[in-house]
């Protein structure tokens, strides 16, 4: 339990970290293993109920070759989102980033829409990466 709440700060911690958009990292700094289309589906969710799809446009400002951003592009269409890939969002289209690594024994999802945040960290249990607790906005 105590690790658990540990791992919370943690994650509270490095959502604040991205402050603007040219000091946030982007892409996936994950270890081959992990069930990274799973981290994505659990990112889907949390978008979808903080951005309604039918009303949002997204634009990925990173190529999505990854696993995670595959994952994560195959998922917000299939939830309805209309997602632009590459270059700037054009106007009335939100922009959308993604960083996905680790520290330690905490792993990490951070993704921006816009000027916004949402992050949440994740630690291994078993041979899987459980939450380690809410997701973390920062508006």
């Amino acid at each position: 339990m105590n690790s658990i709440l540990t791992a919370a700060v943690f994650a509270l911690v490095l959502a604040g970290c991205a402050t603007t958009r040219t000091e946030a990292p982007q892409g996936n700094y994950l270890p081959a293993g992990i069930d990274q289309p799973r981290l994505a589906a659990d990112t889907v969710r949390q978008l979808v109920a903080v951005y309604p799809p039918a009303r949002t446009r997204l634009a990925l400002e990173q190529p999505a070759k990854d696993p995670f951003g595959a994952a994560l592009l195959q998922g917000l269409r299939a939830s309805g989102y209309a997602v632009q890939e590459g270059g700037k969002a054009p106007e009335g289209t939100l922009p959308l980033r993604y960083v996905a690594d680790q520290a330690g024994p905490v792993f990490r999802v951070m993704v921006a829409v816009g000027s916004q945040s949402l992050a949440r960290a994740y630690v291994p249990q078993g041979n899987a990466l459980v939450p380690a607790g809410a997701w973390a906005r920062k508006e």
